[in-house]
């Protein structure tokens, strides 16, 4: 099914512009009744469910399901898709020519490349459903695409200022009762979003941190247990920090 955008970002389908849903359902609808009258030229065609009732050659086009279908990812705003799935059915006074009628709509559908025919047996709960007795049919399957205008890229008018700040390591030794070091805890520092662990002489380090910060609150997890420990310290610091847990708490 061939599709196009207009400039205000409307799609085609089969040369018909659309800018809803709506819309869009309906040219997939004419595009498959133009797609019949091509292959079957005065055949009448319905969009209702199968029925038994028909006195005259009849071409049945019935909505029955609808799969999400998303397109691949791709720089611009992805478009909305779906795939709709039609059942075809053909009915006329004698068996042969509704059955002539149905081999022309499934292989004329194989010719159209945007077309995908299924045809799995349709099950027979589905024709109680209807109310009708089982006849041959197929699905037909076509995407429904609908482009999404682009989001409008803002403008910076001001020029960007970069401020630098050097970077300081900065060292720690995290102790527990009677001066013992406490291996495999984790420090954190939320107010950066950095963290490091202890190793097995209760040491810990951080690589990197702006020199001009001050540390003020360490988030710890050890032996099962959170911390939360109040310190000073400032990037660039000589000396290592000592945390201390305190016993009561371990």
């Amino acid at each position: 099914m061939n599709a196009s955008t207009d400039k205000d970002g409307n799609t085609a389908v089969g040369g018909t512009k659309r800018g809803s849903g709506a819309k869009a359902l309906e040219d997939a609808d004419q595009r498959l009744k133009d797609w019949v009258d091509t292959l079957l030229p005065g055949t009448a065609v319905t969009l209702s469910a199968p029925a038994d009732m028909e006195t005259a050659p009849l071409v049945g086009l019935y909505l029955l399901d609808l799969h999400a279908s998303p397109p691949a990812k791709g720089p611009r705003r992805s478009p909305q898709q779906i795939e709709l799935g039609y059942l075809v059915t053909a009915w006329a006074p004698s068996q042969e020519r509704s059955h002539s009628m149905l081999w022309a709509l499934a292989f004329g559908a194989m010719e159209v490349a945007e077309f995908e025919v299924d045809l799995t047996p349709i099950s027979s709960q589905l024709w109680q459903a209807f109310g009708v007795l089982p006849r041959p049919a197929f699905m037909l399957r076509l995407s429904l695409r609908r482009e999404r205008p682009e989001e409008p890229v803002r403008l910076i008018k001001s020029a960007i200022q970069l401020n630098a700040s050097p970077m300081e390591s900065m060292a720690g030794l995290l102790l527990g009762p009677g001066e013992i070091p406490i291996a495999n805890a984790r420090v954190s520092l939320p107010g950066l979003r950095l963290r490091a662990h202890t190793d097995a002489r209760g040491c810990f380090r951080f690589a990197a941190i702006p020199a001009t910060t001050a540390v003020q609150r360490f988030h710890i997890q050890a032996r099962g247990r959170e911390f939360m420990i109040e310190a000073h310290y400032r990037a660039g610091d000589l000396e290592p920090l000592i945390i201390h847990i305190n016993p009561e708490d371990v």
